[in-house]
């Protein structure tokens, strides 16, 4: 790709985008608490992953989509699967147009999952190449088995911390970055344009960031993993000053279990977390997910669902009176 080009890989501006401003957030469901540990590490240290190459595609959101699956079910099971970034790529809005929407992505893996990438392939493909792979029903079964897992995008906030504890916690975090190629087309990228807007930036592009570590002088970094392998480099280090300047969103993937649980029946005491925990006896929260004393869309979509079986009418999600008496009822 020639450097006078324009890299479209995001279309739109996902900070305007109302189903990303009420999605689900990492602040939700991981503790300001949660763990983390900032240690010098050498390339060897890292986390690493196979190299994926869209090679001359704009089809980066993808392809951080499907590799945020394929390393979220790693550490979940200890078994790599590629995953198909061309199954979510085709079924973009903006087709036969290229690159993609934030939003629209994501919803795409929540509502038709993704496939396998033996049965789709996706890797150094044309832009042309990547539409015309054949969509068979054996796919199509394969990607609705993980919709049906609950796959939800959580928002996570731009900050170096906050992404590190939300690797630490076994997730990948996509980072949506905006550049020129002189500051990108390197191991570490750097800011020398701090006039550049992400509208007028040459690159608009998503990349998975996999680890985190500290350099021999201390600088805080984040490991990257790039399909579109600028400058030749499948891989890049981020530091804390290119996130603030050049990233203007984080997401997180998860898998969701809602059960109702076995647990000791809990009591409620007016508190945000004992609602939560009361939500999950009652199979309405998530298993595995830490409590937070914050009530977001996914506690208010827990609390629709108890509403909703307790005939509390309007079923909103508020946490008003009148819920509150059926918590002190069932759970004082």
């Amino acid at each position: 790709m020639e450097n006078n080009e324009f890299f479209t890989g995001i279309i739109e501006d996902p900070r305007l985008d109302p189903k990303i401003q009420q999605g689900w957030n990492i602040n939700e469901v991981l503790a300001e608490s949660a763990a983390l540990n900032w240690v010098v590490k050498s390339i060897s240290d890292v986390k690493n992953y196979p190299v994926w190459n869209q090679a001359g595609t704009s089809a980066c959101v993808a392809f951080s989509k499907a590799k945020q699956i394929s390393i979220r079910v790693f550490n979940m099971t200890g078994v790599w699967i590629d995953f198909s970034p061309a199954s979510i790529y085709q079924l973009r809005l903006n087709k036969p147009a290229g690159g993609m929407n934030i939003s629209d992505a994501n919803e795409i893996v929540n509502k038709t999952g993704v496939a396998l990438d033996a049965l789709m392939k996706s890797q150094n493909l044309t832009e042309e190449q990547i539409d015309a792979v054949k969509r068979t029903r054996v796919a199509d079964l394969f990607a609705k088995a993980i919709a049906e897992a609950v796959v939800r995008y959580l928002y996570v906030p731009v900050n170096i911390d906050r992404i590190a504890q939300t690797i630490e916690s076994g997730k990948a975090v996509s980072l949506l970055i905006f550049a020129d190629y002189n500051e990108y087309s390197r191991m570490v990228p750097i800011v020398e344009n701090f006039n550049l807007t992400y509208l007028a930036a040459p690159i608009r592009h998503e990349v998975v960031a996999v680890d985190y570590f500290l350099s021999p002088d201390g600088t805080k970094k984040l490991y990257i993993n790039d399909s579109s392998h600028f400058g030749g480099l499948a891989v890049r280090e981020f530091t804390e000053d290119f996130i603030t300047k050049r990233c203007i969103l984080a997401d997180a993937l998860d898998v969701f279990t809602f059960e109702p649980a076995t647990e000791d029946k809990p009591k409620f005491d007016g508190t945000i977390i004992s609602l939560q925990k009361i939500l999950r006896y009652e199979g309405f929260f998530p298993m595995g997910v830490d409590y937070v004393e914050r009530i977001g869309p996914l506690t208010k979509e827990g609390l629709i669902k108890f509403q909703l079986k307790y005939r509390i009418i309007p079923p909103l999600g508020n946490f008003g009176p009148i819920t509150k008496d059926k918590l002190t009822q069932l759970y004082g």
